[in-house]
């Protein structure tokens, strides 16, 4: 699944959840809330591949082919 079809809304939000993402081995991008987050993302993730999604404590993390 591309980062752009990703149902941002299937996310259960607690109080305060952050958003971690990064693509291969490069940085994260991580600026808190997840709607900052996604403003910071460079426009070529959006057609990126899902590699993988976990949570780390209330920090929800995408990981990118």
């Amino acid at each position: 699944m591309k980062l752009r079809d990703f149902d941002f809304n299937s996310i259960d939000i607690f109080p305060i959840t952050g958003l971690s993402v990064r693509q291969g081995d490069g940085e994260w991008y991580d600026k808190g809330c997840i709607g900052d987050t996604l403003k910071a993302l460079p426009p070529h993730f959006a057609d990126a591949e899902i590699k993988e999604t976990r949570w780390y404590f209330n920090t929800f993390v995408i990981e990118l082919e």
